[in-house]
C-alpha cells in the first residue's frame, strides 16, 4: 500500500525547519519499523494557495500496517508537534 500526506503550514511557518523534522521522522521510521518502505519527503516549489508545502510517501506492507505506523511513538510526536500549525492535512491511500 502507498500511503500520501500532503500537509499546508501557517504563513510565517519555518519550512525549511519542518521538512527537517519530517525527513528525520521518516527516516527513523524506515529504520525502525519493518513493514515501512522507501519514504519520500517533497517540498512545494510553486507557490499557490491551493499546493500544500510538504508532500510525504511511505510505502506499507499492506493497509493493516497503517493503524500501527500512525500510532508509532514517533509519528506521533511530529504530529503532536505539528498541532495548531497545520492549516490544512490531506492524505490517501491505495494498494
Amino acid at each position: 500500500m502507498t500511503h500520501y500526506v500532503l500537509l499546508k503550514f501557517a504563513e510565517g511557518e519555518d519550512l525549511d525547519a519542518i521538512e527537517k523534522v519530517v525527513r528525520d521522522t521518516y527516516n527513523a521510521l524506515d529504520k525502525e519499523l519493518t513493514f515501512l518502505h522507501d519514504p519520500e519527503v517533497r517540498r512545494n516549489t510553486v507557490e499557490r494557495d491551493s499546493n500544500a508545502d510538504i508532500m510525504a510517501v511511505i510505502r506499507l506492507d499492506g493497509a493493516d500496517k497503517l493503524n500501527s505506523y500512525l500510532t508509532h511513538p514517533l509519528h506521533v510526536k511530529m504530529a503532536e508537534g505539528f498541532k495548531g500549525r497545520i492549516v490544512s492535512r490531506v492524505s490517501f491511500d491505495h494498494e
